[in-house]
């Protein structure tokens, strides 16, 4: 059905500051091992996936995960990814009252190539489940046919 191994909702702190799992899908056991780690990090903005979204408020897809091993401050899994093998990581902003308040991150141990039907659907089911008036830019009006990965991993369209 899908090619995600799983998937981690990131809240922010209203406190720290920091981002941190509340909640984590995982497929298999090993996948089960990337939640857990995940679940005893605490992330600031600008920082993995869940930090670069919510420091821009974009969705990030990154088909080369894996390639930030060597960048543990900015990625505090680098290493852990090619130890377990994530390759992608896909990741959409949750809307909050106030801004953006954490990130949606699905996790592949294949590489996955950015896929537009996956990245709406995700837009419009965190607008319908947030019931929130999401920038129309954002969700509404994406060119699908023109899609593309930027270098920095930010959806160039979005």
């Amino acid at each position: 059905m899908t090619v995600f191994d799983a998937a981690e909702l990131w809240m922010l702190s209203e406190k720290t500051q920091d981002l941190y799992v509340v909640a984590a899908l995982y497929r298999d056991g090993i996948m089960q091992l990337w939640t857990s780690h995940g679940r005893n990090l605490r992330l600031r903005r600008g920082q993995d996936v869940p930090g670069q979204i919510l420091d821009c408020s974009r969705s990030y897809w990154d088909n080369h995960y894996d390639s930030h091993s060597n960048d543990l401050l900015n990625y505090p899994r680098g290493k852990y990814s090619v130890d377990i093998g994530v390759k992608t990581a896909f990741g959409v902003p949750l809307p909050g009252p106030k801004g953006t308040c954490g990130s949606l991150v699905l996790y592949s141990r294949t590489r996955v190539d950015v896929e537009p039907l996956i990245a709406t659907f995700v837009l419009k089911a965190i607008q319908i489940i947030s019931a929130s008036s999401i920038d129309a830019n954002i969700v509404s009006n994406i060119d699908i046919e023109n899609l593309v990965h930027s270098p920095a991993g930010i959806l160039s369209e979005w």
